[in-house]
Formats: C-alpha cells, sequence, structure tokens
C-alpha cells in the first residue's frame, strides 16, 4: 500500500517582508514603486500625479503622426514632405508665393 503524505503551509501575517523574488506568474492590481522608484516592463502604463521620461531613452515602434506632434514619417526627406518644407526648412508654399 502507497501512502502520499501531503504538506499544504499557508503563511499568513508576516509582518514587515524585507525582500521578496518573484519568478512567475502575475501581480496584478499591486503598485510597483509606490513609495519608491522602481524599474518594470508593462503593456499599458498609466500615471496620477507628476510623470517624468528620460526622452533620450524611450523607443517607439512607428513615426508620430503629424496631428499627434510628429513628422509622421522615418526619414528626414519625408519628413520634409509630409511638414511641406525645403531642405532649408522654410515652407514651400511660402516658396511659391513669394516666387
Amino acid at each position: 500500500m502507497l501512502q502520499v503524505a501531503v504538506l499544504l503551509l499557508v503563511w499568513s501575517d508576516l509582518g514587515s517582508v524585507s525582500t521578496v523574488d518573484i519568478n512567475g506568474g502575475t501581480v496584478d492590481g499591486t503598485v510597483i514603486g509606490g513609495t519608491s522608484a522602481a524599474a518594470g516592463s508593462f503593456t499599458t502604463l498609466s500615471a496620477s500625479g507628476s510623470f517624468t521620461a528620460d526622452l533620450s531613452s524611450i523607443t517607439s515602434s512607428g513615426d508620430l503622426a503629424v496631428a499627434d506632434g510628429g513628422t509622421g514619417a522615418s526619414t528626414a526627406a519625408a519628413a520634409r514632405t509630409n511638414l511641406d518644407v525645403d531642405q532649408a526648412g522654410s515652407a514651400l508654399a511660402l516658396a511659391i508665393a513669394l516666387g
């Protein structure tokens, strides 16, 4: 006859735990870095209060549309076309009007 013992431990009211190492699963609805700065990878980012970003380290997977403050292009030539400017940055409509 085979006997199998199952041991289930539930820890509660641990007080303050100084270090936690989570190597899998999900942590939903939990504030990360609520009182101190912390790094993380997120599918969606929302913030309340102030938000600070190091713009030198932001990467984009696409072009930022002109309507959103970008050029709508990934090359300088395409940006000039989208913004209707020449290589000097002058508006093409102005150059045509001054003719």
